[in-house]
């Protein structure tokens, strides 16, 4: 399963995450979490490496469709923030707000605690 999972999300050459489109979006957080961890797989040792390829950073590269919502995680998101939240991926994932206060940023930390690195939000 996992094989399928990093076959179809992950670049082999280059270890980061395929963009995929809001149209085609992952559907579970299982699938998400499976994805994070083929990334991981694809990157041990490394750091600083972000998830995508876009020099830009704020770009969405994987949308997601969980329950009738709508989300993305950014293309600039670093390792270090995934390892966070992979530590902690059977936690529930709540809302808090982003560094312009808008809430709409996904962590999944106890207390709602922001996880540096990791750029997952909600649609609004």
């Amino acid at each position: 399963m996992l094989n399928n999972i990093i076959d179809k999300h992950i670049d082999k050459v280059t270890g980061k995450i395929k963009k995929n489109s809001r149209t085609n979006p992952v559907k579970t957080k299982e699938e998400f979490n499976d994805i994070l961890k083929g990334f991981k797989m694809y990157n041990r040792g490394k750091s600083g490496v972000t998830i995508g390829t876009e020099s830009v950073g704020r770009t969405p590269l994987l949308w997601l469709t969980i329950r009738g919502k709508e989300y993305h995680l950014n293309s600039d998101t670093k390792i270090e923030g995934i390892n966070q939240y992979y530590l902690n991926k059977s936690n529930d994932w709540k809302i808090i707000e982003n560094l312009n206060g808008t809430k709409n940023k996904v962590t999944n930390l106890e207390g709602g605690i922001d996880i540096p690195g990791f750029y997952l939000y909600q649609k609004l």
